[in-house]
């Protein structure tokens, strides 16, 4: 009893160099296609990983640049924080207060953002910008990392997707080759299968 070919057989046989007759030229341009979409797949891996190195030290270079000017002062709470409503169908923001600090010998007030157990007089730690205006604490190095790494990511689903639109495009264009070519050898087959029935009739 003849052995059924096994499947890494039966898949060289389908490679498009393999000549063939049971192979069109179709065909081997379809497997040509697919295995380039393989390729372009698993070099959108280091792509990415390289697209994400260069996002992270953009951003890590951004970062140390805009905090580079911050530092911290020691600021008094000048009154008990209230909760700032934006809008009434809006839940209350985070609690406000004014608060003073001193820095060379000039003194600033400012209403920011303070904890909710926070009442007047006490002292919290306040940055400043090189303006001498409130400014948001200095970011962390994880900051960038975890930007570049969805840069990373957006940019190899992104070029995964593309290339399988175009993956699937293109194997939609075979099918309908194939079944228009189909249809037109079956109906010049089809005549001669019906004379010949026809005649053994």
């Amino acid at each position: 009893m003849p052995q059924y070919p096994s499947r890494l057989t039966r898949m060289r046989r389908t490679l498009p160099w393999r000549r063939t007759p049971l192979m069109r030229r179709s065909d081997r341009l379809e497997m040509v296609v697919r295995m380039l979409a393989v390729l372009l797949v698993v070099l959108a891996v280091p792509v990415a990983v390289l697209v994400g190195r260069a996002s992270h030290s953009e951003l890590l270079a951004r970062i140390r640049h805009e905090d580079s000017g911050k530092i911290s002062v020691s600021a008094t709470v000048l009154a008990d924080p209230a909760h700032t409503p934006i809008d009434a169908a809006v839940p209350p923001g985070p609690p406000r207060a004014w608060v003073r600090w001193e820095r060379e010998g000039h003194v600033s007030t400012a209403m920011v953002e303070v904890p909710s157990t926070a009442k007047a007089g006490d002292r919290l730690t306040q940055w400043v910008g090189t303006d001498g205006k409130p400014a948001n604490p200095p970011r962390s190095p994880r900051t960038a990392a975890i930007g570049a790494t969805g840069t990373a990511l957006t940019t190899l689903l992104t070029t995964w997707l593309g290339i399988g639109i175009v993956l699937w495009s293109a194997l939609c264009g075979f099918g309908h080759y194939r079944s228009v070519r189909w249809a037109r050898e079956w109906s010049a087959i089809s005549p001669a299968i019906r004379d010949r029935k026809q005649h053994d009739g």
